[in-house]
C-alpha cells in the first residue's frame, strides 16, 4: 500500500477505537463506577489538556519522522485504552485517560500533514475529506460492534477491543516509507502569517466544543429525547458523514476555503438558534446532522495551511493549531455550564452563535 492508503487505514482504525470509547463511556463510568456528574466534568477536561501539549509535537520531531511518530502515537493510544479497561474508579481513570489522550492528539495533526503530502496539488482538501469518510465509516463498524458483542464482554471487552484496534493503526504505520527526515528546525514555529490560521482554530474550538458539550445534553434534558433515540441519531449522522466528507473536500478544491468556510460559518449560526428557540425534535435532529455535515469543512484549515506555510512548517504548526483549538475545551465547556446555569440554555447555543460571527469575519480575512 502507498501512504495514503496506509494513513487511511491508521486513520480507520483509531476512528474505530475512538466510536468505541464515546459508544460506552457515560454508561461505563455512570453505571460501574459511580462517577459523578462533577467529576465527569472533571474528567472530561484533563481529557483535553494533552492537546495543550500538542505544541511538544514540534519538539519530538527534530529527532523522528512524521511517519515514525504517527505509528508511536497510535501505540500510546490503545495502551491507555487498555488502561481504561482495568480502572475501577474515578481516580484510577485519570493516568489512562491522559495516555490515550496524548496519543489522539499527537496523531490528528501528524494524520493531516501525512495525507496532505501525499496529495497532489490542488487536491488536499479532497485527500483530507476522503480520510474524513473512512474515520464515519469506522463509527458505523464501532457502533454495530458495539450493539452486537457488548453483553457478551462487557464494557472491559470493549475498552480492550478498541485498544486492540489502536496497536493495529500503529503496527499498519510502523514499516511506512517515505516522508523525508525529522525537521531540522531548532525552535518552535509561531509566524505572524499563520495568525488568521491560529484564530480559525480558537473560534473553530470554541463553537465545536459548546455544540459537542451541550446540544445531545440539551435533547435529553430539555426535549427529553431517550437513549435509544439518542443512539439512532448518532447512527444516523455517521451515515450522512460517510457520504458528505469526501464530496466537502472537493467543493473545498472547487470554491477555495474562504468561500466554504464563510458558508458553513453562516449556516450554523441558525444551527446555534435552531437550538436555542426550537422545540421541535425532528427538527433539532435535522440540525444536528447539520452541524456534523458542515464540521467537515474544518478540513479547509490544513489545506488553507498548506498553501501559506512554508517547507518544513506544516506539521508543527498545525500541532500549534491544535493546542490552540484545545485551549477553548478546557474552559469552554466550563463558561457553557455557567451561562446555563444563570441565563436558561438558550443563552449557552447564543453565545455560540456570537462566537460563530468572529469566525465569519476571520474567514473573509483568508488570502491566496
Amino acid at each position: 500500500m502507498n501512504r495514503f492508503q496506509l494513513i487511511a487505514v491508521a486513520a480507520f482504525c483509531i476512528a474505530l477505537s475512538w466510536a468505541m470509547y464515546q459508544a460506552v463511556f457515560n454508561n461505563f463510568v455512570g453505571e460501574e463506577l459511580g462517577v459523578s456528574p462533577t467529576q465527569l466534568g472533571a474528567l472530561n477536561s484533563i481529557r483535553e489538556i494533552p492537546g495543550l501539549l500538542a505544541l511538544a509535537l514540534s519538539a519530538v520531531l527534530l529527532y523522528i519522522t512524521e511517519n515514525r511518530m504517527a505509528a508511536i502515537s497510535l501505540f500510546v493510544f490503545g495502551a491507555g485504552l487498555c488502561g481504561i479497561a482495568f480502572s475501577n474508579s474515578f481516580y484510577q481513570l485519570i493516568v489512562p485517560t491522559l495516555i490515550m489522550s496524548t496519543g489522539f492528539h499527537f496523531f490528528h495533526p501528524l494524520r493531516s500533514s501525512i495525507a496532505i503530502d501525499t496529495s497532489k496539488a490542488g487536491s488536499e482538501a479532497e485527500n483530507l475529506g476522503k480520510i474524513g469518510s473512512v474515520e464515519a465509516l469506522a463509527a458505523l463498524c464501532a457502533f454495530g460492534f458495539v450493539l452486537v458483542f457488548v453483553d457478551a464482554v462487557k464494557y472491559q471487552g470493549i475498552f480492550l477491543a478498541a485498544g486492540v484496534a489502536g496497536f493495529v493503526g500503529g503496527a499498519v504505520l510502523t514499516p511506512m516509507k517515505g516522508g523525508g527526515h525529522p525537521s531540522k528546525r531548532k525552535h518552535l514555529i509561531v509566524k505572524r502569517k499563520y495568525a488568521n490560521f491560529y484564530f480559525l482554530e480558537l473560534f473553530s474550538g470554541c463553537r465545536r466544543h459548546i455544540f459537542t458539550t451541550f446540544a445531545i445534553f440539551s435533547l435529553v434534558v430539555i426535549h427529553g429525547l431517550s437513549v435509544k433515540y439518542v443512539t439512532i441519531l448518532l447512527t444516523i449522522n455517521n451515515v450522512v458523514n460517510l457520504y458528505t466528507r469526501t464530496k466537502i473536500g472537493k467543493l473545498i478544491d472547487r470554491f477555495g476555503e474562504k468561500s466554504m468556510l464563510t458558508m458553513t460559518y453562516v449556516s450554523l449560526i441558525f444551527v446555534f438558534v435552531g437550538y436555542a428557540y426550537l422545540k421541535n425534535i425532528a427538527l433539532l435532529a435535522l440540525l444536528y446532522c447539520t452541524d456534523h455535515v458542515l464540521f467537515g469543512v474544518n478540513v479547509a484549515f490544513p489545506s488553507y495551511l498548506s498553501k501559506i506555510a512554508d517547507k518544513g512548517d506544516l506539521a508543527p504548526s498545525l500541532a500549534f493549531g491544535s493546542t490552540i483549538n484545545h485551549v477553548a475545551a478546557i474552559f469552554i465547556p466550563v463558561v457553557g455550564g455557567v451561562v446555563w446555569n444563570m441565563y436558561g440554555y438558550q443563552a449557552t447555543f447564543i453565545l455560540g452563535a456570537v462566537l460563530l460571527l468572529f469566525s465569519v469575519f476571520f474567514a473573509r480575512r483568508i488570502e491566496l
